[in-house]
């Protein structure tokens, strides 16, 4: 998928997700939970890659989503795959 589609529907889902608790947190939680492995790691890359760009919530989400190996593992692979 285009990583500024991504990127669109990630801002998307911070903006419509109910401010009730941690908001990266609840984020990080939706993309787990109906975003493929590749979308996750696709926008942790580019968020990572331009921290600046990106709001500090999204920045929060890429590194919850890194931490939890949800994303990426710390090698750079995708969860569940072969990639090193």
């Amino acid at each position: 998928m285009d990583v500024n589609v991504l990127i669109r529907m990630a801002d998307q889902i911070e903006k419509n997700m109910p401010f009730a608790g941690n908001k990266a947190e609840l984020v990080a939680t939706h993309l787990v939970k109906f975003w493929t492995p590749v979308m996750r790691a696709d926008l942790y890359k580019e968020v990572t890659s331009r921290p600046t760009d990106f709001s500090p919530v999204m920045c929060e989400v890429v590194e919850i989503l890194h931490s939890q190996a949800n994303a990426v593992l710390p090698y750079g692979g995708l969860k569940g795959s072969s990639e090193a």
